[in-house]
């Protein structure tokens, strides 16, 4: 899959919590701004290692520093990974403002030593692996 970097949120350690680094301005231009917009919250590194769950949200805001009048698009909490995976993608709601960004929290955090990093990003359309269509 390529991503557009425009529509990156950016990645989080398991060992915080918050919203994640950059917004996603959906007035400039890039590759996928204008087609059906996916969000994506992944797993990657070396697994979901002590953490039970994951909470994220994908929100929306007319401001850029999110200060009022912040929409919650897309929530999902208790997310368990699968083999210390976490793999989820849905269609972007509509009624987006101007600006998007997407938070996460871990959840059962069982020491400060857990591993693995989680991804937010936007991409064009669903996604899919040439897995997906194996005979």
């Amino acid at each position: 899959m390529i991503i557009d970097k425009m529509l990156l949120f950016g990645t989080l350690a398991m060992t915080s919590s918050g919203a994640l680094a950059d917004v996603v301005d959906t007035k400039k231009p890039g590759d996928a701004i204008g087609d059906e917009l996916w969000f994506h919250v992944r797993s990657y590194g070396d697994g979901l290692t002590n953490v039970a769950s994951l909470a994220f949200k994908l929100q929306t805001c007319a401001a850029s520093n999110f200060s009022s009048n912040v929409v919650d698009m897309v929530t999902v909490s208790g997310l368990a990974p699968v083999n210390g995976v976490i793999d989820f993608a849905c269609r972007v709601p509509p009624g987006a403002l101007r600006y998007l960004r997407a938070t996460v929290t871990p959840t059962a955090v069982s020491d400060t030593t857990a591993a693995g990093c989680v991804a937010a990003f936007l991409t064009h359309g669903p996604q899919h692996s040439f897995e997906n269509f194996k005979a």
